[in-house]
């Protein structure tokens, strides 16, 4: 007797609940280990017809799916699109192949097997040879072509009289007009899946590929929208073909021949690389692979109509950017991610079109998104849900011609007296997809089928207050697909306050700690406190008729959140001032512009904090693909651009240094392997520039200063030019131990460094121009510092410094005197920054708080 042990760890439903299980001991007889399996893995029709092969490169038809010929790959006229044949003929005779392979360990017996059609029996006979084990066989129907949606099923050894392992993989059943896929896999993957139980319980990788067939039909099924509000979606998959491949990288390209596998006749295709131990994959579903099946259908990514914050770089009053993300509400479907969960409205309305308009084959990809109304209104509602008469609304749209940020208006309307404003139907191209959709003049202009533009932010400015609104182009396709071809309205419900109000609440300030945000105001209440999740403008209240003029709470988690407050009452007014708060996670370094906003270096974040000079935070700015997570400190220069000195991360160990332009756009990325050459860097630490682009990034490591020019090549590219290097690594005159912060003094012609592995700051001095040669040593300061960090100067010329060891902040005079010390509220001092009044900025690591002292 053989015995295995069976872990289930998630039952999962069809509605995709998931419920803890106990592990299930399973004992199996030796007649059933070793006993043999006819598995049914695949059925295949021929002829099979090409699927839509594409040019989005055509003459005048840029960024259009146009057909083109399966055979020679040019585009095809409509005439000659037309006489394609795509589907066979009705009354035609097609081939259906079942293939069946005996899964197990002795051979199987000559067995019976039934083919029918729509649960009717149409052909019965017997395979009348032996089958070995891991041996493929055949069996053959031929009938003629019926149109609609028909189920074919093959069944060996129906009434189940043979020695059998799994009984359940006897039968396949398949959807005649299903869109086909073409499946390679690896033969090491292969053999694997044949060696390893599958969570469906048998040793067989068609199964387990086939159980995801079923289930993503069946997602399709009972997946709901605007036109089967109770699901019954007909598109249907099935495989037409698995092949084992030795070599999966040297052979699947050429399997469907030069045109590609939409051209072999397959509607999908999907290789399963090569995997030596396959244990986990097969143990459980792949979600993530029903998601990728999805875009073999057709089906956008719907995490592409999210919008991070840092690419709305919309401004607000002050010029700041807003950088108010969102994410799409199509968010827990299929196509946003992936899971045991339904295909959104927009996806099963988009399959169920597009199968009732004669199953179209596959190739095209989003066009489902040019299903737009006609004229597309806008409807605004104050807070008590009033129409909002006179209202400007602004909208912005992020594409590739705007390198995908939100940035200028494209247009702006105005409100009548019923709240409603018509959008403009800007110019697109008039082209209609074959058996698909019809792109016309519409509020997004030339729709891209990525998603790439389809996606508004909305200023919405009335009664003294401007709130903000999104919308995609899902909203008008749903719209249009419920009916609304003509016209179709959308509601806004914003924060906009009623006429006759109150005043709204003045002068709101987020103060962030340790220990979360404080909020103060100034008004007469009672108020309502809202708060918008981290990057977004849904505003909900979390304090309702407060007479207080305070409110305090830990952070609820990572990432900005916005608070309001509005004075409550019968009406309720506009909302005061915005204010940003977020928990700092490992800051350090600092930078102030010239208008006095504070830039944020934080090891934690992949991206640079913005700080307005209240305290409160405008967010993360520039991409988090730049990852600088990992780097310390950061300077800028007279035109705003930003330099890092960058330490290695999860993802690139090389150290080096990043220029930013002013919104945060990588302009120099220059790292490489960690070495000792001149030019080289083991663990760049702090950064200071010039004015005009020189500048100097200490090496804690190597110990010393490397010194460099930013070299502007033209308005879109540049580069850094190396000058030469400062000190080495050591403890006498002009050495350093472990060099920290560099800080240029342009009047005197000094550089000073503090040394925080000597405890001290070691002076420099140049005689002429500071590109032409190093500078030489002149002092070093030691004044009972431990641990000095960051440094900056104030404005008399004086270093004032983060004296971290000792909790405080001195300020030093040019002969090296303390002149004053800043000490209360301190823990561990690390960037340090001067504005222009004077007043001292300085970051402290311990609090994870940006303080200040005049």
């Amino acid at each position: 007797m053989k015995s295995l042990l069976i872990v289930i760890s998630t039952l999962i439903t069809l509605t995709g609940g998931v419920r803890a299980q106990k592990p299930v001991v399973v004992t199996e007889p030796d007649v059933f280990t070793d006993a043999p399996d006819v598995d049914v893995t695949y059925i295949e029709r021929t002829p099979r017809y090409a699927a839509y092969t594409l040019s989005y490169d055509a003459p005048g038809k840029s960024g259009l799916g146009v057909p083109t010929s399966p055979k020679t790959g040019k585009v095809m006229s409509a005439t000659e699109n037309a006489a394609m044949q795509r589907w066979p003929k009705v009354g035609e005779e097609v081939t259906y192949t079942a293939h069946f392979i005996n899964k197990g360990q002795r051979d199987y017996p000559a067995f019976p097997y039934k083919w029918l059609l729509d649960g009717k029996v149409i052909q019965a006979g017997n395979h009348k040879d032996v089958l070995p084990s891991s041996v493929e066989s055949t069996e053959t129907i031929r009938m003629t072509w019926q149109k609609g949606q028909h189920t074919l099923e093959f069944q060996a050894d129906p009434l189940t009289t043979l020695a059998d392992r799994f009984p359940a993989n006897n039968r396949l059943a398949i959807t005649t007009d299903a869109m086909t896929f073409i499946w390679a896999v690896d033969k090491v993957t292969y053999e694997g899946f044949n060696k390893v139980r599958n969570f469906t319980g048998s040793y067989s990788f068609e199964d387990w590929c086939n159980w995801h067939v079923q289930r993503m039909n069946e997602l399709i099924r009972i997946s709901p929208s605007a036109i089967q509000p109770n699901g019954g979606g007909h598109t249907r998959v099935r495989a037409d073909r698995i092949v084992v491949l030795d070599d999966l990288e040297k052979e699947w390209e050429p399997l469907g021949g030069p045109f590609g596998k939409l051209a072999a006749g397959f509607d999908g295709s999907w290789p399963f690389g090569r995997n030596p131990d396959v244990r986990m994959w097969a143990a459980r579903p792949d979600w993530g692979l029903i998601h990728e099946w999805g875009h073999q259908l057709g089906l956008t990514d719907e995490y592409a109509l999210d919008r991070a914050a840092s690419v709305n770089l919309v401004p607000d009053a002050n010029g700041n950017p807003l950088l108010l993300g969102r994410l799409s509400n199509l968010t827990g479907y299929m196509m946003h991610g992936h899971g045991p969960v339904m295909f959104s409205p927009e996806c099963s309305a988009a399959l169920e079109i597009q199968y009732r308009d004669g199953v179209r084959r596959r190739g095209y990809y989003g066009d489902y998104y040019y299903d737009t109304p006609k004229q597309t209104t806008i409807k605004v509602l104050d807070n008590s849900g009033k129409p909002v008469p006179d209202t400007a609304l602004t909208f912005y749209q992020a594409s590739d011609e705007t390198g995908g940020v939100f940035r200028n208006p494209v247009f702006s309307v105005k409100t009548a007296v019923n709240g409603e404003a018509v959008l403009p139907n800007r110019p697109a191209p008039q082209h209609t997809t074959d058996h698909g959709f019809t792109l016309h003049p519409n509020p997004f202009g030339k729709i891209n089928v990525v998603g790439g533009n389809a996606v508004m932010f909305i200023k919405v400015e009335a009664r003294g207050q401007t709130d903000y609104a999104w919308m995609d182009i899902t909203e008008l396709n749903m719209a249009f697909w419920e009916g609304r071809h003509d016209k179709a309205t959308f509601t806004k419900q914003t924060h906009i306050p009623p006429a006759g109000a109150p005043t709204a609440p003045r002068n709101l300030r987020a103060q962030v700690d340790e220990s979360g945000v404080r909020l103060t105001w100034e008004g007469k209440g009672p108020f309502n406190v809202y708060r918008a999740a981290p990057d977004r403008a849904e505003y909900t209240p979390v304090v309702k008729a407060t007479n207080a003029i305070a409110f305090a709470e830990p952070l609820p988690g990572g990432g900005l959140y916005h608070y309001a407050v509005t004075t409550a009452g019968q009406k309720e007014s506009a909302f005061s001032n915005v204010a940003g708060a977020m928990k700092l996670v490992d800051p350090w370094g600092i930078a102030i512009s010239a208008n006095g906003s504070r830039f944020v270096r934080d090891r934690g974040f992949e991206q640079t904090v913005l700080q307005k000079p209240d305290g409160s935070f405008v967010g993360r700015i520039g991409s988090v693909h730049y990852h600088f997570e990992g780097s310390d400190d950061l300077a800028l220069d007279a035109k705003g651009r930003i330099y890092c000195a960058k330490d290695g991360d999860g993802y690139s160990p090389q150290p080096g240094f990043r220029i930013l332009n002013p919104e945060a756009n990588m302009i120099v990325d220059h790292r490489a392997d960690a070495g000792d050459g001149p030019q080289d860097f083991r663990k760049p630490a702090g950064i200071d520039v010039t004015k005009d682009g020189v500048f100097f990034i200490t090496d804690r490591e190597l110990g010393r200063v490397s010194v460099w020019k930013f070299v502007e090549r033209n308005a879109t590219e540049a580069d850094a030019r190396f000058l030469y290097t400062i000190g080495e690594k050591g403890e006498g005159d002009g050495q350093f131990q472990s060099p920290i912060k560099p800080l240029f003094d342009a009047a005197a012609k000094r550089l000073y460094v503090s040394d925080s592995g000597a405890n001290r700051i070691v002076v420099f001095a140049w005689e002429g121009d500071i590109e032409s040669a190093a500078p030489k040593y002149v002092t070093s300061w030691a004044p009972g510092l431990n641990k000095p960090l960051g440094m900056a100067l104030d404005r008399q010329g004086r270093v004032v410094v983060a004296d971290s060891g000792n909790s405080r902040v001195l300020t030093i005079d040019a002969n090296g005197a303390i002149v004053d010390t800043w000490s209360e509220g301190l823990k561990e001092p690390r960037g340090v920054s001067v504005t222009p009044d004077g007043t001292i900025v300085v970051v402290d690591g311990a609090r994870k708080q940006v303080l200040t002292r005049k």
